[in-house]
């Protein structure tokens, strides 16, 4: 099979799976409420497996029971602090308590092998995703207890998937048809410097699109201009980063992709590993900007 080929073929899965998925996602994130919750959840989950399977490929650590039990942990973390930032009820304490435990049940087994390894595993899974996820949780209850309502939340959670997803769109694209230089070679070598130009290009285009729509549906909702755009070269940046920072962690676990999923996007991780920065820029801008 030539690379022509394969590329195409790539492409088409991509845009296949973008046309189902992308409404699906606009739907959730409108609805809101358990409607958003519990898709955000589920995706969530599945994303820390695939978080802790590299984690496990990376430090080459055996799979076995103890292995199973380690997934149970990665997924009550994962459960407890999505929880947590959805009721915010819910104390802290849990989430250190958690932590406690999983001390005390490592310990209790007796294997002092790779303690640090298997630790650090599950640690790292829970933290990488919880707090990706978390972030875009955060950003749908930004509009609690605000005169804009569930309006402000909506946005900027399409803000955030908006900056990320045209950023990786345009950067593929761009990179594609003009890309020359490596931007890190050693990291991802198809990434060029062409296509994260361009990727930056895309989010600020794609903000812009958005902006247009909220002003057209949503005139009540007042977002400056110079908002907008600095969230789009920020959150443009930082997507990229993310899918950098995601693409290190595969290639130290000697994987191309964190799971087969997604025809011709790879896992959950693969396609949200952009989404976790530009929605922690997102809120952090909009906390800082906008508060």
């Amino acid at each position: 099979m030539n690379r022509s080929f394969t590329d195409k073929k790539n492409l088409f899965y991509r845009v296949a799976v973008s046309v189902v998925f992308i409404p699906l996602i606009v739907f959730f994130i409108v609805k809101g409420g358990y409607c958003f919750f519990i898709p955000l959840l589920i995706t969530a989950l599945i994303s820390s497996a695939e978080a802790y399977n590299i984690a496990q490929k990376s430090l080459q650590i055996e799979k076995g029971t103890d292995s199973k039990m380690r997934y149970v942990f990665v997924i009550s973390g994962i459960c407890i602090l999505l929880v947590n930032s959805f009721f915010t009820g819910m104390h802290n304490l849990l989430v250190l308590t958690f932590i406690f435990f999983l001390f005390f049940v490592e310990v209790v087994t007796e294997k002092p092998e790779n303690f640090a390894k298997r630790i650090s595993s599950v640690i790292y899974a829970i933290v990488y995703v919880s707090w990706g996820f978390c972030s875009i949780s955060l950003l749908r209850k930004a509009g609690d207890g605000s005169p804009a309502g569930d309006t402000l939340g909506v946005y900027l959670v399409c803000l955030a998937f908006t900056v990320a997803w045209s950023s990786d769109a345009f950067g593929y694209a761009f990179g594609y048809l003009l890309g020359e230089k490596p931007l890190i070679p050693s990291i991802s070598p198809n990434k060029t410097v062409e296509g994260s130009l361009g990727g930056i290009a895309g989010a600020v285009i794609g903000a812009a699109v958005l902006k247009l729509v909220q002003i057209r549906l949503c005139p009540s909702l007042h977002f400056p201009w110079h908002f907008v755009f600095i969230c789009a070269v920020l959150g443009g940046v930082a997507s990229q980063f993310g899918d950098l920072v995601e693409s290190m962690m595969k290639r130290d676990a000697k994987i191309d992709q964190s799971s087969l999923i997604l025809p011709g996007h790879g896992g959950i991780l693969d396609k949200f590993d952009s989404v976790f920065f530009a929605a922690f820029v997102v809120y952090f801008m909009h906390s800082f900007l906008m508060s």
